[in-house]
Parts: C-alpha cells; sequence; structure tokens
C-alpha cells in the first residue's frame, strides 16, 4: 500500500511540473492555497521550511501585467545564481487566486504569518501593496516583515505597521526632482495634472511634486488638477485638451492617471492641439500596454506624437558595472523590454538584499554592492542618491528624408544625478544631455566610394552598428549605397561602428571600417578611428554566401541568428534591420585570409565640419510633423546645448521660429566627421593606443576596439599612473607596428587575447581568455612602475637634473623601468636562495 502510495505521489508531481512548469525540487513542500482552477492550472505557492523564507507577492492580473512579469523574469533570475541547495522562494501570484483582490490579499497574508516568513519581495502596485500591508496590521502579528520592492511607494500613505517597506528606489522628491528638472528646461510654465478618481497614492506625489518646485528658482504653476474614470470621456477632459489657450510650448500635460490613462490617451489622439502641448509622465512606461491599447493605439511608436516624456531610476554610484551588463543581456533575451529593463535590474536586486538579509542578517543601513551600484537605505526605507535616465517616446521614423536607428521604444534625452541633503532637499549634483550623431548621405557616399578602388565594383553596402543606450545590446543595419536615407540619426552613449563593403564582379570585397568611442560623459563628443582598407578574394564554394535580407550572409550564422523585429524583415526602402545571438552583427563563421591591404592615409577633407544644408522645400504637413516629433527627443546633440539642435537641419526654416526650441534658431552642425566627433589621424587616442593600431589594420572588430576604449576610460579614472606608464611604453611599439607587418603579428599574438579578455571583463562577452587574463596581470604592474618612473623624469627634467626633451624623456624612463624591474626579479631570486637556505 506504502508503495502504491508513493508511485501515486510521483505521478502526481510529474503532472504538476508538466502542467505548471514548476522545479520538482520545489513541490515536496508545495502548499496549495484556496484558490479557483483554471482549466489546468492550479494556484500553487512554492514554499520551503529551510533556513530563511521569502514570499515574493505578485499579480498577473493587474493593468501592469507585462511590467509585473519582466520584474519577476528578474527576480526569478535573482535567486537561481543565488541558491547555495539551502534556499528556495515562495511565490504568490494574486492573479491566479479567487477575486475580488481583497480577498486574495486576505488569504495571501494569513498563508504569509503562518509560514512565519522573514522577507517578502513585492512587485505589486503600490496600491496593493498598501491594501496588503493593512490587512497584515489586523492581524496583530509580532515578527517585522521587511518588504523589498523594486518599485516607488509613497511611504505617507503606507500605515503604520510592523512592515517595514524598503525601496530600490529613491523618494517621490527625488523622482519630482528630476521630473521638474526637464519641465524647465523645455520652457513649459504651467502644468495641468490628470489623476485618477479616488486614488490617495496618486494625490500624495502630487503634493510631493508641487513642493519639490517650490525650491526652485522661478516656480512652475500647477492648475487644479483634472480627476478622470476609465471609459468616460469627461467634457472637461476634452475641453482642456482643445482648449486653443493651453496650446504652446508653454503648457504641460502632468500624467498621473493609471486607471482612466487609456481613455486620456483616446481623447488626446482626438485633441487639435495634441502637437503643441508638453506630456510628461512618472510612470507610464509600467501601464504601457495597457494605456496605448485600443485600434488606433496598438503601440507606443504610433503614439510618439505626445512626446511623452518620463524619468526612470537606474542606480547608484558603480552601477555601470560587468556583472550588471552580463545580468542586463540575459534579460534582454528573455523580456526584449527597454528601457523597462533598468526596473528590471533593479528587481534583481531587490531579490538580492532580500537574500542577504535573510541568510546573514545584515544591517540594511550599511552599503552594499548590488546590480545597480551601492545599495543603503535611510531612515524612510529609500535611496539616499541616484542617476536618473531621462526618457522620451518617439516615432518609428523610417523615410528618405531621415531615419532613426533606435532599437527601442524609447530614446535617452538626459541623465540627472540627485543627492538628498542633510536637511532634507534634493539637488542635482551632475546634469548630462544624451547626445547622437548625425550621417549625412553625402559624406558616407564619399566614403563609401573609397572602398571601390577599381571600376569593378558592382554593389555597395553599409552595416552601421549602434547600442541600445538601456540594455546595452548591439544592432547592426545594412543599407545600401541606392536606398540611402538622406539623414542618418544614430545614438551614440555607448560608440558604434561603420562598416563599408564593396562587392566586385569576382565575388572579392573591399572593406573599410570606421569605429567612433564615446567620450568619458555622456555629454561629450564622440572620436572616430578609421582601419585601412582590406581587399578579400574570392570564397570558396563551401563558404558561398547565400541571400538574406537582400544581402549575403553565411549559411552557418544566419541560422543562428535573431531577428530583432518581428515585422517584415526589411523596411519599405530596402534597409535590413538584424542582430545576432549576442546582438552582434550577421559575419562569416569562418574568414579567408587578407590578401592585399591598401594603407591610404587620411587626407585633410575627410577631417571638416559640415554646416547645415539650406532647407528643403517645405512637404505636406504629415511629413512635417514625423520631422518635429523626431527632433524633440535629439535634445542637444552634438553641441551639448540645452535643447534640440540635432534636427535643426529639417526644421528649421520650415516652421515659424517661435515653435522651435531656442537652440534650433541658431546654425548647427553635422555629420560623423563633423562637431559630433572628429576623424582622428594620430595613431592613439587618449584610451587606447595599439588597439587602435591594430584596429587600423584590421585586426580587431568594432564591438571590441569600442569596448576597449571603454576599459581604457575607466584605467584612466581608477589607476592614471597605469595609463601613463601603458601610453609611454606603446607608443614605439606602434610605431614599429606601422613599419613592419611582421612585427605586427608578433604584438598581436598577446594584444588580441588581451582586448577580448578586457571586453570579458567589462561585461561585454562570455569569451574569457586566460592568456589575455596573464597579459593584464604581467603588464599592469609593468605599466604601473613605467608610469611612476616617468613621473620622477619629468620631475627632474623640471629640476633641470636631467635634459630636457620628449625621446630623451621616453628612452630614460623605458631604461629605468628595465632596470627596476631586473632589481625587482634578482631580489626575488636572492628571496628564494636565502628561503632555501633557511629551509635546508
Amino acid at each position: 500500500m506504502e508503495c502504491r502510495t508513493l508511485v501515486l505521489f510521483i505521478l502526481i508531481v510529474t503532472t504538476i511540473e508538466q502542467v505548471v512548469g514548476i522545479d520538482p525540487r520545489i513541490l515536496s513542500d508545495s502548499l496549495y492555497l484556496s484558490g479557483k482552477q483554471k482549466g489546468n492550472d492550479v494556484t500553487l505557492v512554492n514554499g520551503v521550511t529551510k533556513s530563511g523564507k521569502i514570499t515574493v507577492l505578485y499579480d498577473s492580473s493587474s493593468l501592469d501585467r507585462e511590467y509585473q512579469l519582466e520584474l519577476l523574469t528578474a527576480v526569478q533570475m535573482a535567486f537561481y545564481n543565488l541558491n547555495e541547495g539551502d534556499f528556495l522562494p515562495q511565490y504568490i501570484d494574486l492573479g491566479r487566486m479567487d477575486p475580488p483582490l481583497t480577498t486574495a490579499l486576505l488569504t495571501s497574508t494569513q498563508w504569509i504569518i503562518n509560514n512565519r516568513t522573514n522577507a517578502m519581495v513585492s512587485l505589486l502596485e503600490p496600491q496593493a501593496l498598501t491594501q496588503f500591508i493593512q490587512i497584515y496590521d489586523q492581524f496583530k502579528s509580532r515578527r517585522v516583515l521587511k518588504v523589498f520592492t523594486p518599485r516607488l511607494v509613497p511611504k505617507n500613505t503606507l500605515p503604520k505597521t510592523s512592515v517595514q517597506v524598503l525601496c530600490l528606489q529613491m523618494s517621490e522628491m527625488a523622482l519630482s526632482t528630476a521630473l521638474l528638472n526637464r519641465v524647465e528646461k523645455i520652457g513649459v510654465k504651467t502644468l495641468i495634472p490628470i489623476l485618477d478618481r479616488d486614488d490617495p497614492a496618486q494625490l500624495e506625489f502630487l503634493q510631493h511634486f508641487i513642493a519639490a518646485g517650490h525650491h526652485r528658482t522661478e516656480p512652475i504653476g500647477v492648475s487644479s488638477p483634472l480627476f478622470v474614470v476609465q471609459g468616460e470621456k469627461s467634457p472637461s477632459l476634452q475641453e482642456v485638451l482643445n482648449d486653443e489657450r493651453n496650446s504652446g510650448i508653454s503648457t504641460g500635460i502632468l500624467l498621473l492617471a493609471t486607471q482612466g490613462s487609456q481613455t486620456v490617451m483616446e481623447v488626446a489622439n482626438e485633441s487639435k492641439n495634441i502637437l503643441q502641448m508638453r506630456w510628461f509622465s512618472p510612470n507610464l512606461m509600467q501601464y504601457e500596454e495597457w494605456a496605448l491599447r485600443g485600434p488606433e493605439s496598438s503601440n507606443l511608436r504610433s503614439n510618439a506624437t505626445f512626446g511623452i516624456y518620463s524619468v526612470h531610476f537606474v542606480g547608484t554610484r558603480g552601477w555601470d558595472n560587468p556583472s550588471r551588463r552580463k545580468t542586463l543581456r540575459e534579460l534582454t533575451h528573455k523580456t526584449e523590454a527597454s528601457p523597462r529593463i533598468l526596473s528590471s535590474i533593479l528587481a534583481y536586486d531587490a531579490a538580492w538584499a532580500a537574500r542577504n538579509y535573510v541568510k546573514n542578517n545584515l544591517d540594511l543601513a550599511l552599503p552594499m554592492q548590488g546590480m545597480s551600484g551601492e545599495v543603503s537605505f535611510d531612515s524612510d526605507g529609500y535611496r539616499q542618491e541616484g542617476l536618473y535616465f531621462g526618457v522620451s517616446a518617439v516615432p518609428e521614423l523610417v523615410s528618405p528624408l531621415v531615419t532613426l536607428l533606435q532599437p527601442s521604444k524609447w530614446i535617452l534625452e538626459d541623465v540627472i544625478n540627485i543627492v538628498e541633503t542633510i536637511e532634507g532637499q534634493y539637488l542635482i549634483t551632475e546634469y548630462n544631455v544624451a547626445t547622437s550623431s548625425m550621417l549625412t548621405k553625402e559624406e558616407l557616399t564619399r566614403f563609401a566610394s573609397g572602398t571601390s578602388n577599381s571600376s569593378d565594383c558592382q554593389e555597395h553596402f553599409m552595416e552601421i552598428m549602434t547600442h541600445d543606450p538601456f540594455s546595452q545590446i548591439a544592432t547592426t543595419y545594412l543599407f545600401k549605397k541606392e536606398n540611402l536615407p538622406y539623414h542618418l540619426l544614430i545614438p551614440n552613449q555607448h560608440g558604434y561602428g561603420i562598416t563599408f563593403m564593396c562587392r566586385h564582379a569576382d565575388e572579392s570585397r573591399t572593406t573599410m571600417k570606421i569605429a567612433c568611442t564615446p567620450g568619458g560623459r555622456f555629454s561629450d563628443p564622440v572620436k572616430c578611428f578609421r582601419s585601412h582598407f582590406a581587399s578579400r578574394e574570392k570564397r570558396q564554394a563551401q563558404n558561398r554566401y547565400r541571400a538574406y535580407y537582400g544581402y549575403n550572409a553565411p549559411q552557418s550564422y544566419a541560422n543562428q541568428a535573431k531577428v530583432l523585429y518581428s515585422r517584415d524583415d526589411s523596411n519599405a526602402f530596402g534597409n535590413a534591420y538584424y542582430g545576432g545571438q549576442n546582438g552582434g552583427s550577421f559575419n562569416p563563421s569562418t574568414l579567408p585570409t587578407l590578401t592585399t591591404r591598401f594603407d591610404i592615409p587620411i587626407v585633410s577633407e575627410d577631417v571638416t565640419s559640415t554646416t547645415a544644408p539650406p532647407p528643403p522645400a517645405p512637404k505636406p504637413l504629415p511629413e512635417l510633423r514625423q520631422v518635429l516629433k523626431a527632433s524633440k527627443p535629439f535634445v542637444g546633440s552634438c553641441v551639448g546645448a540645452a535643447t534640440g539642435c540635432a534636427m535643426c537641419v529639417l526644421v528649421l526654416g520650415r516652421l515659424p521660429l517661435g515653435t522651435l526650441p531656442p537652440a534650433c534658431t541658431g546654425p548647427c552642425f553635422v555629420g560623423v566627421f563633423g562637431s559630433c566627433g572628429a576623424l582622428l589621424g594620430r595613431a592613439f587616442s587618449e584610451t587606447t593606443v595599439i588597439c587602435t593600431e591594430l584596429f587600423r589594420q584590421g585586426y580587431l572588430d568594432i564591438d571590441t576596439f569600442l569596448a576597449d576604449a571603454e576599459f581604457g576610460r575607466q584605467i584612466i579614472q581608477q589607476s592614471p599612473m597605469i595609463h601613463k606608464g601603458y601610453k609611454m611604453l606603446a607608443t614605439p611599439l606602434v610605431e614599429k607596428m606601422r613599419q613592419s607587418k611582421e612585427f605586427t603579428e608578433i604584438v598581436a599574438t598577446f594584444a588580441i587575447p588581451w582586448a577580448k579578455y578586457m571586453k570579458y571583463t567589462l561585461g561585454y562577452s562570455d569569451e574569457f581568455s586566460w592568456t589575455g587574463f596573464a597579459v593584464n596581470v604581467i603588464g599592469s604592474p609593468i605599466c604601473f612602475i613605467a608610469g611612476t618612473i616617468q613621473g620622477w623624469t619629468n620631475n627632474f627634467q623640471r629640476e633641470n637634473i636631467l635634459p630636457t626633451g620628449d625621446n630623451l624623456s621616453t628612452s630614460t624612463t623605458a631604461l629605468l623601468t628595465l632596470m627596476f624591474i631586473f632589481l625587482l626579479f634578482q631580489q626575488h631570486l636572492q628571496s628564494r636562495q636565502k628561503y632555501r637556505n633557511h629551509s635546508s
């Protein structure tokens, strides 16, 4: 009998695993909550009786269902990575329990108390979390429950209970300060708030928003709020949105409503003032699918006419770390939610902080290093400082006039650093405008023609590799010469690359690559480097390309590729969008040998600043609206001004000057080799020396070169002495590499593995190189010694102890470095000999 019972139990476990996809290891401790069944689905709560009890609470039936499920994916990944065999979380989905929400919360709260849960990760909406705490308080539990949440919860709306809520974000005042900064920058004088009826959390945020505005030099007026109900198009809302007095840049809409956001969007679509108003929302991105659904509002790109601006909390000091980049890459492959992927990182840290609290009983007031940077909480349960990304909705702008190479539905506008003072005020300590590069058809065609090298060029191609500013995943776009748009806009926060290709009659190729590395800050201009022209011979039959997106991609690699867009493979103008498994471009799995290199020096006409061409003739209004919409997101592009300039060439002169941002009334400079970044002719940049020469000679691909440049910037900030010594020692090597191909091959044997190791260290690759690791371990102290000795040499020259001269300084430093290393090695040998003598 016992045997048959055991067999029956195993069959039940296997069946449940197949139905709901639960790990069979946790089913032995699973607990069923009384709830309804949906088909074959059964409401489960996965619990454990081992050390540490954490409950994850979410609601798959709420308005922000997609957002909560994205956060849940990050939480599951965190617990999977942190699992050491002694811990398993408990998941409760309120959406699969008996309605209404109050009943589901009551059942789950009772279970949490009876199960003696130590900590909880809440993915619920703030209003639902408030209800949970109110119900928890009714049980009069003596156990203090720590609730970690990646979402912003207004603390003043929470009851005073034994529940302590810890937000992975800053407070509402900080969020209001970041949002007000944008309102002030673009000159909005009056805001009209729109709220849901009977939502105390939204009223609380509005009060914080108004209070934050009182500390500004020019307070922004806030009118009486409008209250909306889902499905009811109130006359007052229609009247406000259609009132001519509210049109113009000085009036904005502060959208706080969530339930009624869908109705607001439908009314706004019918408004004739839609283009003139500025829209702001602190949390629309979380309810994007709900607010923008419908026959005419099926996605955000079709609603970009709103120009909706929102701010997104990213993290604190140390937020851009290698572990975060690797996690971003994994999460992007699971959810592809950009820029909401930033919230997923906060959800990962919420699970990680709860785990540390339960397992190690850590003091949460002390700083801990998480994926989103330094994590610590003040007495109110918020982070005290942090960084916000300002983002705007963008249209899917693809036309012969202008094409926007933006993988995400939102574009990065600005970066805002905020810190809380002792007096409780919030100050903006640093503000950077996100830049973009503008490429013209004329200059791109000129460089593409340079790859011909003969008259038998059959077809020109151009690949542009850029990065999503939020997920940092690379995306490659393919263009043909004949259907290049007149202007290309590229976000350049993480650099980009351009590859020009020419296919000849004998099926050989000539290529030339340009890599543009970003500056140290978001608003710094990019700097571009050009490789040699490289001629590649005809491929063998087994490596022939096959037709793919109008471009011949290798069979083996194309099968592994992942198309980033679910729509047609190419747009109406024949341009393709594609990406590899890690966001990379399509490249042959095995490249043919390089037969010839054409070292064409950079001439002066290649380094130019091109002024904006005269404005084209006026076009019909629909296209003009598209251009105006595209001009909004690119604030301060190229020149880093406070308000937009990158699209001046398209809008200047076509609209009354009063409707343009102030910076667009002056001249603009465009071009990848213009003021957005200079094509450098010297052998090295501020960050990399040998890698630049290897890229120039065709040994490094673009994304590896961009990663190495970023590694160099970090070295400059963290260990300037190492960079100083590296630059001094590497410069003569580069000069020798330019003179001898054989010497370049020797340097490449250790420099290329080192470049791959740097890319791995930054989190941009999963390929570890032991050779590169060894080069870094050995080379770093040598460079530090060289940099230190060079500093001494320079001081001796200033004191006239040594003669001056760059060559003499370099030679002296190199000689002293070698002597110092020799003395250290000799001292090491003597110490080993003494140790052996002592042992014997």
